[in-house]
């Protein structure tokens, strides 16, 4: 791989995939009590998932032709995997309001990159893929292979 012929929008989300994984390996929440502090990372509970999916996001901008635009599947999976990640961050959110921990950078920096993927994915795209009429053709495209399905 040679990171001068990638493709913009390629190299856009790989930094993002790397940003949003070692932000997922920052800290994210900062409790002090009487004098003592403690710290976490994202690594926990349903978070892994959003670990996997910057590293889906790495992945699927890293396969193909690198110096051309990602494909119509791989788009669609980056965009489902930045929608996951900002789901499951706002997920947390809403858990930690009700502790008495402080949000810290890592969990801002996860933040940034899962935001940044959607908006990569939205805006830097193929002018042929049409998100309506993707997810259009993958719905037609799995309803085939089941009609064809001898075991249905």
């Amino acid at each position: 791989m040679d990171f001068a012929t990638l493709h913009k929008q390629r190299k856009f989300l790989m930094i993002t995939a790397i940003a949003g994984i070692l932000g997922m390996i920052l800290p994210w929440v900062r409790i002090c009590f009487f004098g003592k502090c403690s710290s976490t990372n994202g690594l926990h509970e349903e978070m892994f998932l959003a670990f996997f999916a910057f590293i889906g996001i790495g992945v699927l901008a890293f396969l193909g032709d690198q110096t051309k635009m990602v494909s119509k599947n791989a788009w669609l999976g980056i965009l489902g995997c930045g929608g996951l990640i900002a789901l499951l961050l706002i997920i947390f959110i809403f858990r930690i309001e009700f502790h008495l921990g402080i949000l810290s950078f890592g969990f801002w920096i996860t933040l940034i990159a899962s935001i940044a993927a959607l908006y990569f994915g939205l805006t830097m795209k193929d002018p042929k893929h049409d998100l309506k009429q993707s997810l259009s053709d993958m719905k037609k495209s799995v309803e085939n292979k089941l009609d064809n399905d001898p075991n249905t």
